[in-house]
């Protein structure tokens, strides 16, 4: 087989992963870094969220930087990724995420530290899923052009780090963000008083009817 056609079939398989995370096709559009925006070379993830969280976030953005690095059109396709991406992980990191924290404690019985929080953030993101969900879109189509750069350029550690991102969207759409609301709308059930006891209507003896006889008593 030639190298050639080798790194396109590579490319259409990263693609159809991507094109499975998306909830609706959106048409190819441009995308530029937020006006100002800069490469933030690092990013710490917040320790508001699991520990398995923090270690996949970090470890994205370290590769993503590493593309930056990347000379010619890997490095300028990676650079309005890394903008959105980092603004992305921060909101995702103090509204979607923390209340996956719990699900130890919830499973275990436990009772949970801050639930009223937890509700509210729940909430939050139930109110910002559509504009999370839209973030992903403009991600996805930021991987399509890095993705294309770097099969151009045989950039294999980039396409691996495009095919990592695509099912890190998709499971945080199909997994992620549906938990931590489901975790909020538990707590908020669970803190809910329950209704009193409706206590059932007494029976009342029917009324005897004028000229009925009193049942005899058999001996």
């Amino acid at each position: 087989m030639k190298t050639g056609m080798m790194w396109s079939i590579v490319a259409l398989l990263v693609l159809s992963i991507g094109a499975c995370s998306e909830v609706q096709e959106q048409p190819e559009q441009p995308v530029a870094a937020p006006e100002g925006a800069g490469v933030v070379t690092e990013h710490h993830p917040s320790t508001d969220i699991p520990s398995a969280l923090q270690r996949e976030h970090a470890d994205l953005y370290v590769r993503l930087v590493a593309a930056t690095q990347e000379p010619g059109a890997v490095g300028e396709a990676a650079k309005p990724l890394a903008a959105l991406l980092h603004s992305h992980f921060e909101k995702e990191e103090a509204v979607a995420l923390p209340p996956l924290k719990s699900l130890w404690a919830i499973t275990a019985g436990k009772e949970v530290a801050d639930s009223e929080k937890i509700i509210a953030m729940s909430a939050k993101l139930r109110e910002e899923l559509p504009s999370l969900i839209e973030e992903h879109r403009a991600i996805t189509r930021a991987l399509k052009g890095l993705l294309s750069a770097a099969v151009q350029d045989r950039k294999a550690e980039t396409i691996s780090f495009v095919d990592a991102m695509f099912h890190h969207v998709k499971t945080e759409e199909q997994v992620l963000y549906p938990a931590s609301i489901l975790v909020g709308d538990y707590l908020k059930l669970k803190s809910t008083p329950p209704p009193p006891p409706v206590e059932a209507p007494k029976e009342e003896a029917a009324p005897k009817t004028e000229g009925e006889q009193p049942a005899e008593k058999k001996e």
